[in-house]
């Protein structure tokens, strides 16, 4: 996770969407045996998982103690790009940040 600060008080924080992914898996039970049935009974859907994990991103966002930040921006790339599109289908009501979606082709 990045953050910049802009010529005014604002911050922009930045994220990979791949690294998200990878601190939301960590959060499992480690003494768990995951498999597809698992998931199946958590998770309704891949988009429900997806869901989630936007979720957790945004969670972290909520950390910053410094009320001067108004974007995230989550990066995604080559690896994860069907999860873009349905990620930005997702509606996030009630958050005061600004939530922004970029894509880079390598």
């Amino acid at each position: 996770m990045a953050y910049k600060k802009r010529i005014t008080n604002s911050y922009l924080l930045i994220d990979s969407w791949e690294k998200l992914k990878s601190d939301h898996w960590s959060l499992f039970r480690k003494d768990q045996d995951y498999n597809k049935d698992n998931f199946v009974d958590y998770y309704v859907s891949e988009n429900a998982y997806l869901y989630d994990i936007l979720l957790y991103g945004i969670g972290k966002t909520i950390a910053v103690k410094d009320n001067a930040l108004r974007e995230y921006v989550i990066v995604f790339d080559q690896r994860n790009k069907a999860d873009i599109d349905i990620v930005k289908g997702f509606e996030i009501n009630k958050v005061n940040i600004k939530i922004s979606y970029i894509y880079i082709e390598q």
